[in-house]
């Protein structure tokens, strides 16, 4: 009888913990498969990312600081040729041929600075797409690498605006206008996995991260100096209505830099 209740309570014991272990263990299996389970899904702040690629914090400024010192060279240039028309214009009768003969260079320095300048900046623009087209591709072959590491199927674009001189509401308001993703689980986010792909393609930059991004568009117009040129020509051009010797037209600067 001792040996038959001894052996009903084991079977007991087990019918009741039985069944609890292997709930437990289900639980178990199935988180391990959600842990495993790849992230078909993701969002990245591209943004983000191009603020830490070397060409964007070290080339381009480079580049920038050369043709902003073109510029610079070519606004003195203006000054000097409107300090010498003012000049003429206190010699000569305006007008008179000794003044049309004497302007006449300074009309002709005035349009081969133009153009000088113009070839420059199409250099420096031609530059600058060579660039974008690089750190594209690199940017595109970090994020193909993380995806396909990690089984992700689709990457959606997620802005982040900076916070720095604006409030909280306005950023906030900002980042809705321009985000298709309206929420995302944060594991969606594959921003800094990215960023530390492309670190190790294409190096960090020397520079600290997080410089403007118009350093990306390419599309810096000095406006001080072509501007000055422009309206300096057309002063000349406009002689007749303002005392001064008309002058023949000159390609406008800024349509051709859209």
């Amino acid at each position: 009888m001792k040996k038959l209740h001894w052996e009903s309570l084991l079977l007991l014991c087990v019918l009741v913990f039985l069944p609890r272990n292997s709930y437990g263990q289900q639980q178990q299996q199935q988180l391990q498969q959600q842990q495993r389970s790849p992230l078909l899904v993701a969002v990245i702040d591209v943004q983000s990312v191009l603020q830490n690629h070397p060409a964007i914090t070290d080339e381009i400024p480079i580049l920038q600081q050369q043709f902003q010192k073109e510029v610079a060279k070519a606004s003195q240039i203006e000054q000097n040729c409107q300090k010498n028309v003012e000049k003429l214009q206190t010699e000569y009768k305006i007008g008179s041929p000794e003044y049309e003969n004497a302007l006449r260079p300074i009309r002709d320095q005035l349009r081969n600075l133009e153009v000088e300048l113009q070839e420059k900046q199409t250099g420096y623009l031609n530059q600058i797409s060579k660039i974008r087209y690089k750190v594209f591709m690199d940017v595109q072959s970090a994020i193909q690498e993380v995806a396909v590491q990690s089984g992700i199927l689709v990457v959606h674009l997620k802005l982040k605006m900076d916070r720095t001189n604006v409030s909280e509401e306005v950023a906030t308001l900002q980042e809705a206008d321009n985000n298709v993703v309206v929420w995302n689980h944060p594991k969606c986010d594959i921003t800094e996995m990215v960023k530390n792909q492309l670190a190790q393609n294409v190096g960090t930059p020397k520079t600290k991260a997080g410089g403007p991004l118009e350093n990306m568009a390419g599309n810096i117009r000095p406006s001080g100096p072509q501007q000055n040129l422009q309206t300096f020509g057309n002063n000349l051009n406009n002689g007749a209505n303002n005392g001064r010797p008309a002058m023949a037209s000159q390609p406008n600067a800024n349509n051709r830099m859209q």
